[in-house]
């Protein structure tokens, strides 16, 4: 049995989290307790408590930014906010760590990429780091300028990768960005999928959506999921579908100086009656809303195996998402789902209007062979070699000393 420290800066317990690194690391953590393992999770917090939450242990690193580290920012305006804060937080992160680690020892660390949250944890311990984005990439999809500040903040997270004794990532795309930038052959393991909830609550899908007809996306709702591009097409594809809405479900991010819905909704013109929000809500309450949905709409910019790609899939429902990005490493185009070019409305627009056009018949195929796709996924099939990835790195690390 091992003892595996998981660092993070988002999971599922906090108030705050809203991306799929959290979900991702609950299920994780779930199939690696289903096989005789103990993993712990690290949280970023503004408080510093632990709790065991469905029976794995949860630590919350209480932040605190450091007095120079305040100064520093008034000093430069705010510039260097971002990349003091990621300075921050990997500190805290490290310290409960430590802490931990002199109570009871862990076999080995993962890390997320994300914000470099192993920055200062000791060489001497264990240690890999899940790709979990790639900061160039990302900057990208955001449309942001490569200001001194950003890059480096690419500089840290690439430095935090180059400080693990090994590295992986969940997509082909992310591996094939990460190995040129470290000069080296990245692993690919998919992540472990399966439901994590049972009880379903209908109350939101009932309130706002019964009998009626909506494509759907899910997740983030922001540039770099593809929402701007959603927002060029609504007018003329809701204009000839009468019946028809689209739902977005989830947190708005800024786009603009506005929310990235007030967006959507001047877009849509005309047809912004049509147009429906529904704030992020719990896995209880979406998943209903994914199972009525015709089709979800995924058109990111970049990603990197989403679970809403997968959640959806799972379902058995048509997932568009987009060439290039990763989704082809889990839709065969036309099979299991549909792909378009990213951030072109014209791709989008017709691959959408090809699915509502599809047959019963047609329809019940591509829901079959998506869900036997997510199905080789369960942790039977992947947790093994994520532990024998763990087994090399310790194995390597303790032969070399």
């Amino acid at each position: 049995m091992m003892r595996i420290a998981f660092l993070t800066t988002e999971f599922v317990t906090e108030p705050t989290f809203s991306g799929g690194l959290a979900n991702y690391l609950l299920r994780t953590c779930l199939a690696l307790r289903q096989f005789g393992h103990d993993p712990v999770v690290f949280v970023l917090s503004e408080k510093g408590d632990s709790f065991s939450y469905r029976g794995i242990e949860v630590h919350r690193a209480r932040f605190r930014r450091p007095s120079p580290f305040a100064l520093a920012d008034r000093l430069t305006f705010g510039r260097l906010a971002y990349l003091l804060w990621i300075i921050s937080s990997s500190m805290a992160l490290s310290k409960a760590l430590r802490g931990a680690h002199r109570l009871k020892a862990f076999d080995i660390v993962q890390a997320a990429s994300y914000e470099a949250t192993n920055l200062f944890v000791s060489r001497e311990l264990p240690s890999v780091v899940r790709a979990s984005s790639f900061a160039p990439l990302w900057r990208e999809g955001y449309e942001k300028k490569p200001g001194i500040a950003q890059r480096m903040v690419e500089w840290l997270e690439i430095l935090a990768i180059k400080r693990a004794d090994s590295v992986y990532a969940p997509s082909q795309f992310i591996a094939e960005k990460v190995s040129l930038a470290l000069n080296e052959r990245i692993k690919v393991i998919a992540p472990p999928f399966f439901f994590d909830t049972q009880d379903l609550d209908w109350s939101t899908y009932e309130q706002h959506l019964k009998a009626k007809s909506y494509l759907l996306f899910f997740g983030t709702i922001g540039v770099l999921k593809g929402c701007k591009a959603i927002a060029e097409i609504l007018e003329p594809l809701l204009s000839d579908n009468p019946q028809l809405y689209f739902l977005f479900a989830g947190k708005t991010a800024r786009y603009r100086d506005q929310s990235m819905m007030d967006y959507i909704w001047k877009k849509a013109h005309s047809v912004s009656n049509r147009v429906l929000w529904i704030d992020a809500v719990n896995h209880n309450a979406l998943y209903p809303i994914v199972q009525k949905a015709i089709a979800i709409v995924l058109p990111s910019r970049v990603d990197n195996l989403p679970n809403t790609c997968l959640e959806a899939m799972s379902f058995g429902k048509i997932v568009v998402g987009t060439r290039g990005t990763s989704f082809e490493e889990i839709i065969d185009d036309g099979v299991s789902g549909f792909l378009c070019l990213p951030d072109s409305q014209e791709s989008l627009l017709a691959v959408t209007k090809k699915v509502l056009c599809l047959s019963h018949e047609e329809r019940e195929r591509i829901s079959e062979n998506a869900k036997t796709r997510v199905a080789r996924l369960t942790p039977e099939r992947v947790v093994p070699d994520l532990i024998e990835f763990y087994e090399s790195v310790l194995r390597g690390k303790y032969s070399a000393k």
